[in-house]
């Protein structure tokens, strides 16, 4: 049976995945590096022309003897299989089509997906996401093998079994360990394989079906290509637990070797990994050298293979793994599926109100504006806040989730939903910039509301500001959903002023504006990133407004946890109170306006700003 392991367990460590790190002072370094994010132009070609290939091959392989079909699996079509099994890889980052247009990533991936006659592109993406957020997480990450495979594959023989089933334990494993639901698009690639396989079934037949299966499944195992999956995460030098190679195999592998630089920038096309000397664009190797040059690579993937096999101290259990502390916090992840409903319904309250309020005295009217209608239209504003994260139909559906926050917001009168998003994103990933967080007053703001009169203007006021201070600070670009949305939201006006008049379009409108300024609902806007105490740039409130809000007052929880909805914000507190009871926390939206006014400590200028980094 050969050697045993000389390993009893996975190597536990206590440490962040190192790659959020490096990529943080990388792009500190090298803000050019951004440049390179993004979609690889030739690459659906390259893809499209592999899968032809592939398939065409089939018509070579139905008429030559065994011995000759198996060649062919595993020196041709195999290697053009697997190469098209790293081309998922990377339309899993969507960088066939780009961020803005997931769904077409999706169905590129069942394309790349036909000739390797199982489908597994769209599965593929959800548990590898997981991989790179959660690198070396226990039962999260399963690329890790399980504690059974590492106590069953521990001698040099069962290491090479491990490597010939390897394909085998790679699709069973995320199943077993974290299984998931099917997506809509994991279940139309299932189908569209299926009748794929009995197209070539009926006119090739059967064979050849099997031919595809053991041409993907062999290159997976024992071959040089195969290499990639043990060099990758292993650990062949204690301490390290990600590794690139820079041989010639990358060529066809889409540079699936500079893993580390890869997990560094996962949204970086492969063929922009490497160091190409030859090419004047500038690669991530050859920006920054100097965070890659002197960590540990491998030459080899076939050394790889034979170091695995025959080195007591690697096998399956070489693999750095973590625990989390609350793991299942990541259940709480995704859209909330009764909150269209209540948008839904909170939009047909606005708009079957106006036949009520349309006979109402100018006061009442006001009254009702400040109190109902537009305490309503606040909310629909932090119901489109919810949308912009995608958490009413999942990131799956980002134009449907767009087209919801447009309906969502028809009530208020004025567009902004797909504004909104735009500059929402950046609030997140970059809070504090001087530059791209929109949400910080401009310094001419700070200067000319500094004194209690003046800040109880800005109050009033910062409806205007808040439509205005991102187009002044930081103009983009109008998007053909904002016209969508602007053509939509007038349409919508001009029917109220047809059938109810100006006065009820100024309702709606004038509500939406009243609930932005002085009003309890409006102490959000001050509470989540104004500094009450020195050090802390982001505040919670866990009041009773949170109820009409979408829990916006759960804002550390929510800048923590993004993607998950705000009903289940509280959650995030009661799994991990540790985190968030020991925080300074406001008990009233209003005192927090009272404070804003009156205490001198506190304006404008009372907000964390960092340097903007050129990332352009």
């Amino acid at each position: 049976m050969g050697a045993c392991v000389s390993r009893t367990d996975f190597e536990w460590v206590y440490t962040d995945e190192p790659h959020a790190t490096r990529r943080k002072e990388i792009i500190k370094k090298h803000p050019e590096i951004k440049k390179l994010m993004g979609v690889d132009p030739h690459f659906k070609w390259i893809v499209s022309l592999m899968v032809i290939v592939s398939i065409a091959s089939l018509w070579v392989a139905k008429d030559l003897p065994f011995w000759q079909m198996f060649l062919l699996a595993y020196c041709f079509t195999g290697v053009i299989n697997h190469s098209l099994t790293l081309a998922i890889h990377d339309i899993s980052h969507n960088v066939a089509f780009g961020q803005s247009r997931p769904f077409t990533n999706r169905m590129f991936g069942i394309w790349a997906s036909l000739p390797l006659g199982v489908h597994i592109g769209s599965g593929f993406k959800k548990y590898h996401t997981d991989h790179h957020k959660f690198q070396g997480v226990h039962m999260i990450d399963t690329d890790i093998p399980t504690y059974t495979e590492a106590l069953l594959f521990s001698t040099t023989f069962t290491k090479v079994l491990f490597l010939f089933i390897y394909p085998f334990l790679y699709t069973l494993r995320p199943m077993l360990i974290n299984p998931k639901k099917p997506t809509l698009d994991e279940v139309i690639g299932h189908i569209v394989q299926v009748l794929f396989d009995c197209v070539i079934a009926y006119f090739l037949g059967i064979k050849m079906v099997l031919y595809m299966l053991f041409a993907t499944a062999v290159t997976m195992g024992l071959h040089p290509m195969a290499g990639h999956f043990i060099a990758e995460h292993y650990l062949f030098q204690k301490g390290h637990e990600t590794y690139s190679y820079y041989g010639i195999i990358n060529k066809i592998i889409f540079n699936a070797g500079y893993h580390m630089e890869h997990h560094d920038f996962p949204y970086i096309p492969g063929s922009l990994l490497p160091e190409v000397p030859s090419f004047p664009t500038p690669y991530v190797k050859k920006i920054a050298p100097e965070y890659y040059e002197n960590l540990p690579t491998h030459k080899s993937y076939i050394k790889v293979l034979w170091d695995f096999v025959m080195d007591p101290d690697i096998g399956p259990y070489a693999r750095a793994c973590r625990k989390m502390k609350h793991p299942e916090i990541k259940e709480l992840m995704g859209p909330d599926s009764k909150s269209k409903w209540i948008i839904t319904g909170m939009v047909l309250f606005q708009i079957l109100s106006l036949f009520i309020v349309k006979d109402l005295g100018n006061m009442w009217l006001f009254l009702a504006a400040y109190c109902i209608g537009g305490t309503i239209n606040h909310s629909l504003m932090l119901a489109i806040h919810e949308i912009s994260h995608n958490l009413i139909f999942g990131h799956t559906y980002p134009v449907a989730n767009r087209l919801f926050g447009i309906f969502a917001n028809l009530p208020i009168g004025v567009p902004f939903s797909p504004a909104f998003k735009k500059y929402h994103i950046e609030h997140h990933k970059y809070q504090g910039d001087e530059k791209l967080d929109t949400d910080i007053p401009t310094k001419l703001e700070a200067i000319l509301f500094n004194r209690t009169a003046t800040k109880f203007i800005w109050l009033f006021l910062q409806p205007l500001f808040y439509a205005l201070r991102p187009v002044i600070v930081y103009p983009k670009a109008i998007t053909p959903l904002e016209i969508a949305c602007i053509i939509i939201q007038f349409s919508f006006d001009a029917m109220v002023v047809h059938f109810f008049g100006w006065r009820i379009l100024a309702y709606l409108i004038g509500g939406s504006l009243l609930a932005m300024g002085v009003h309890p609902v409006a102490g959000h806007f001050v509470s989540e990133h104004y500094m009450f105490k020195k050090g802390y740039e982001t505040y919670s409130y866990y009041g009773p407004l949170n109820w009409i809000t979408f829990n916006v007052g759960y804002h550390n929880e929510h800048h923590d946890f993004p993607y998950v909805a705000g009903s289940r914000l509280p959650d995030v507190k009661r799994i991990a109170p540790e985190f968030y009871d020991d925080l300074p926390q406001h008990n009233s939206w209003v005192k927090v306006l009272y404070d804003f006014v009156f205490d001198p400590e506190i304006g404008p200028y009372a907000r964390i700003k960092r340097k903007h980094k050129d990332l352009d």
